[in-house]
């Protein structure tokens, strides 16, 4: 967008209490200019109304419109009102929803380093093997092999028998 933090918060029209929080989140969250910008747009993209905040209904649609695999329930998009919206309204402004997007990338920048761990031979899937192995490595009760596959099964989609990223995700998200 080319534009610098500065510049983009001062057309949010945010008060000082908010820019104090967004650089907060900003630092916290080691957020770039673009990813920040990026994230602005995001908001506005989402805030239907233009009222400065995101109501669980912008929220709720936007997240099915811009994730056709992402079919969240309203009881979904409340836990995250509820975890993230600090005025407890029931709305999101850009400072509750810049921290709300930076966990949720920090997050799956998690599981995308736990798989690696959990892919041993880096082919890109997770074998009954390999999930047993990693288990029992960290100290977890040994799994038995019908019961590794039985696990993996719950979110096998291509039906390979094995996980790539997304069941992974799914598997640990579930």
């Amino acid at each position: 967008m080319g534009k610098g933090k500065d510049q983009l918060l001062a057309d949010c029209g945010l008060s000082a209490d908010q820019k104090k929080e967004v650089d907060k989140h900003v630092k916290t969250y080691k957020i770039s200019d673009e990813g920040l910008a990026r994230i602005v747009q995001t908001f506005r993209m989402f805030d239907k109304n233009k009222d400065g905040s995101i109501s669980e209904g912008e929220l709720l649609d936007a997240l099915r419109n811009t994730d056709k695999k992402c079919n969240p329930t309203k009881k979904d998009v409340q836990a995250k009102m509820n975890a993230y919206a600090k005025n407890k309204k029931g709305s999101l402004d850009l400072p509750d929803f810049i921290r709300m997007q930076a966990e949720c990338l920090a997050q799956a920048g998690n599981l995308e380093y736990a798989f690696k761990v959990f892919d041993k031979d880096g082919n890109g899937k997770i074998s009954a093997q390999e999930l047993m192995r990693v288990l029992c490595e960290m100290g977890e009760e040994k799994l038995k092999p019908n019961e590794a596959r039985d696990l993996i099964a719950e979110v096998d989609k291509d039906g390979d028998g094995q996980l790539d990223l997304a069941e992974f995700k799914s598997l640990l998200q579930s």
